[in-house]
């Protein structure tokens, strides 16, 4: 029985990328997401519109051209579905992974969404957590 329950912990795992969910914070609010995080290639992808929206950004998916565009700030960044190529503030930057679909949600790089959007990420307790890199 032990067997059995050990093994349906490891699927579990393995289905979702994590043992347990991620916890992530901008600033010190607990990021709420629709959709949990995934792990593609050892690379944390997040729901964007959830990310985006507890930085306090916006963002339009253009289904036409399959790009996403982003609002944060002073910060304006574009990506591609299925590419790691993306503009930040008119300027090229690449992704450690490409954005993609899943169970009708579009995943990013929580790297490339913290970078592109002038933040920092810390593990702290347990936690990701995302603070604005100070200038």
């Amino acid at each position: 029985m032990k067997f059995i329950t050990l093994a349906i912990g490891v699927l579990a795992v393995a289905a979702t990328g994590f043992a347990q969910d991620p916890k992530i914070k901008v600033g010190n609010e607990v990021v709420t997401f629709d959709a949990m995080p995934i792990k593609v290639n050892g690379i944390t992808m997040v729901p964007i519109r959830s990310m985006v929206s507890a930085m306090e950004g916006t963002m339009r998916w253009s289904p036409d051209t399959r790009t996403i565009s982003v609002w944060n700030k002073s910060k304006r960044f574009d990506l591609v579905l299925n590419s790691r190529d993306a503009m930040v503030n008119d300027k090229p930057m690449k992704m450690d992974e490409a954005p993609l679909i899943r169970k009708n949600r579009i995943y990013v790089p929580i790297k490339f969404v913290a970078d592109a959007s002038g933040y920092m990420i810390s593990q702290e307790s347990g936690w990701l957590v995302l603070r604005p890199i100070l200038k």
